[in-house]
């Protein structure tokens, strides 16, 4: 067992903190409900184990290997805030901001939503299909949230290909007036 620590942010604190209203507070959109309120940093963007596996008898939690990569990406943006420019990030800034955004954009909720709804959807499909011709239909196991979990940890293990591909992309820093400047 790696760490027991119960609270796990997809967001991290440390990047929520430059949209706080007070340093401790953000809002929060719940789409769903299409309601906002208020919630504290430690609250935001997290869920409860939502970064531990349980693997027969044994939980591994991988929370702890997101404390370096948060506290970077933290900085960044924190200078972005500052200076509001790309210009004042040298190149190997650009390159781990790269690197960061895809493992944050890994560590989602709606990634590993989408990982979850994806054999869901594979049998709707191929119930349909079956249903129109009229075969028998032979659905699939659909992934359950540890394998879901399982899903993201070997995606964040082999990220090469997404961060060359986003590496290649325009970066653009927008400002809340919208004004953008692009590097």
């Amino acid at each position: 067992m790696l760490n027991r620590s119960k609270k796990h942010h997809f967001n991290p604190q440390g990047v929520l903190k430059n949209f706080s209203i007070d340093g401790k507070q953000v809002f929060v959109l719940d789409k769903l409900k299409g309601h906002s309120f208020k919630s504290s940093l430690a609250d935001a963007g997290s869920e409860n184990y939502f970064n531990s596996i349980r693997v027969e008898d044994s939980e591994f939690n991988f929370e702890t290997l997101f404390d370096v990569s948060d506290q970077i990406l933290s900085e960044i943006v924190e200078k972005l805030v500052v200076t509001r420019s790309l210009g004042s990030l040298d190149e190997k800034e650009i390159a781990v901001l790269n690197y960061l955004v895809v493992v944050q954009l890994i560590r989602t909720k709606r990634a590993r939503t989408e990982s979850l709804d994806l054999s869901r959807k594979v049998n709707e499909f191929t119930k349909k299909i079956a249903d129109q011709v009229g075969a028998k239909f032979k659905p699939i196991p659909e992934l359950d949230e540890e394998e879901a979990k399982l899903i993201t940890m070997l995606k964040l293990s082999n990220i090469r290909d997404d961060f060359v591909s986003i590496s290649e992309k325009d970066i653009v820093l927008l400002d809340s007036k919208g004004l953008g400047t692009k590097l």
